[in-house]
């Protein structure tokens, strides 16, 4: 029995699952297999991609390159993912362990876009 406002400790909800919060405002599209698709979100650990999801299996593995246009360049990041799961053109997909320099790639991108979100708000 839960008493209200107690936490329920058995309950994960996806937020706690997650190890990266999700970033859903930025510009950023993912190809794979030479084709251009957009991001819903993101984070450090994966990506919601909308995209034809009869063109991918669970547990796919796949190389995905995340394009981010930040100011006047566009940053690609290379990663290797496998599908998690697929629905209505979507496919969620867990990046597979990045080296270094892409965990520094995926915070540049982070930084380079707090940073603008904040010159913007002081404007």
């Amino acid at each position: 029995m839960k008493i209200l406002g107690q936490k329920d400790n058995n309950h994960d909800s996806a937020a706690q699952k997650r190890r990266s919060e999700r970033r859903e405002s930025d510009q950023c599209v993912a190809e794979i297999n030479g084709k251009t698709f957009p991001v819903m979100n993101w984070s450090k650990g994966g990506a919601l991609i909308f995209t034809d999801d009869r063109l991918f299996a669970e547990n796919d593995n796949i190389a995905i390159t995340m394009k981010f246009h930040i100011q006047d360049r566009i940053i690609p990041i290379l990663n290797n993912a496998t599908v998690l799961r697929k629905s209505n053109n979507r496919i969620a997909i867990e990046f597979i362990e990045a080296d270094e320099e892409t965990r520094q790639n995926f915070q540049q991108v982070i930084d380079d876009i707090t940073t603008r979100e904040f010159a913007d708000s002081q404007a």
